[in-house]
């Protein structure tokens, strides 16, 4: 008999994650100790240099979410899913708890192509544990809220070979790559109110 899991267990430890993550991701973005807003140009020079960290941060922060949306998106055909699909989504997790980590790697380091590639070998990772749940997973339907699924992860993926590629030659510049991820999610949005 096949081990099964009650689906909202599951989708419970899946939103707690996501936002503990989310969350951890900021805790890099601080000012340091020493700076003595005393003067308004004191104050915006030591924001500007919060600027590297803050672009690894808006970037997870936005990859993490829109692979959530993805995920909840995503219908299950029972109330149980099976052991392989939670086996996954425990992988899934793993890539999304350390990312905060990777973020705060980029962010201390953006111009080290070690610290984008390990970024970008996180989301990578993440991004095929999300297409492998997706195209081999039983318990999914066939919709069309899968296939987003899937030009999601392989958008992310391929974002990720390609900033990681990058990162050896423009280490700095290479995270502009990821904004690639934010076209999936205009697209549809342009695709759905076109058919309105």
């Amino acid at each position: 008999m096949a081990t099964i899991y009650p689906r909202s267990r599951l989708d419970a430890l899946t939103d707690g994650i996501y936002a503990v993550a989310m969350t951890l991701l900021v805790l890099d973005i601080r000012l340091p100790e020493d700076v003595h807003a005393l003067s308004e140009g004191s104050l915006l020079v030591a924001l500007v240099k919060l600027l590297p960290k803050l672009i690894p941060y808006i970037i997870s922060f936005l990859v993490l979410g829109f692979h959530w949306m993805s995920m909840i998106k995503t219908r299950t055909r029972a109330e149980y899913i099976g052991g392989h699909h939670a086996a996954l989504t425990i992988f899934d997790l793993l890539f999304v708890t350390f990312l905060p980590f990777s973020a705060t790697l980029l962010g201390r380091f953006p111009d080290r192509a070690a610290a984008v590639c390990i970024y970008s070998a996180n989301l990578g990772l993440l991004a095929l544990v999300g297409l492998w749940t997706i195209t081999v997973g039983s318990d999914i339907e066939r919709d069309w809220r899968a296939r987003e699924r899937i030009v999601s992860s392989l958008t992310l993926f391929a974002s990720a070979v390609l900033a990681g590629g990058a990162s050896f030659f423009a280490p700095r510049y290479a995270m502009w790559i990821y904004l690639v991820n934010l076209l999936p999610p205009l697209i549809r949005r342009r695709a759905h109110s076109g058919l309105a």
